[in-house]
Parts: structure tokens; sequence; C-alpha cells
């Protein structure tokens, strides 16, 4: 987008993501762009079609929440935080030392460039929602 000034062009964008009924996970403002972080299985092109129509530059990256990029144990670490287990009650179900699940934790974070188990939960659970999957 060039130089983003303007509410209306900030407006614009979640104007358009509201029509398509996409949620967003998270944003980034800066003085020239905005990215979104969308759920899985959003419209993306469709999106980028009603934001370029309302006259604003698009460029569309692939996601990073791709639950395929996480190891078979971030994987099973996601599904027993979705679960409401806490950290050390997650090393314990997985057979691991407290400081390990953290590693795995921090792994996710980083891949999925989420702050909060809160988000991570989000994401597990759009994704196993939008697959069809049940339990963990």
């Amino acid at each position: 987008m060039n130089n983003l000034d303007a509410p209306a062009q900030l407006a614009a964008v979640f104007e358009a993501a509201a029509r398509l009924d996409v949620r967003v996970h998270a944003g980034r403002v800066s003085p020239r762009s905005v990215s979104l972080e969308l759920e899985p299985g959003a419209p993306v092109e469709a999106l980028a079609s009603l934001i370029a129509a309302a006259g604003l530059e698009v460029t569309v990256a692939p996601g990073q929440h791709l639950v395929k990029d996480l190891s078979p144990r971030e994987r099973e670490l996601v599904g027993h935080l979705t679960a409401g287990l806490r950290l050390k009650e997650v090393a314990q179900q997985m057979g691991v030392q407290t400081h390990t699940a953290r590693e795995y934790w921090l792994r996710v974070k980083r891949k999925w460039d989420v702050k909060s188990i809160a988000q991570a939960v989000s994401i597990w659970t759009e994704h196993r929602h939008a697959h069809g999957e049940r339990g963990q």
C-alpha cells in the first residue's frame, strides 16, 4: 500500500475483510503498509481484489500459520495447550522436562509469529475446524 496516511485507507482494509466475513488474527500497521494475519482458509484473492478496488496496492504473501510447519512434538504441544493444560502439565503428558516443553512453545511462537498461547490456540482451533478434525 502506498503511504498509508488516512484512517479511511485502514478502514477500507477492515471493511473488505468484514464483507467477506474474514477474521483477522493480528495486524501490523506502518506508515507505508498494513500486514494482516488471516484465519486459515481465508479467501485471500477475493480480499486482495476488494482492497485493490478501494484504490490500495496489495501484495499477497504466504502465511506463517501452517500447521504442517510444526514438528510432530510441536503439534502435540499445541494440542495439549488447546485442551487447557499449562506448560508444566503438558511436559508431564509428553514425558519431557518443563524446559523442553517451553522450548517447543518458543519454536511455535517463532514459526507462527504469535505472542500468546491464546493466539496459537485460536489458529489451531480454526485449522482443526476448517479441516473437519476432532480432538488434539
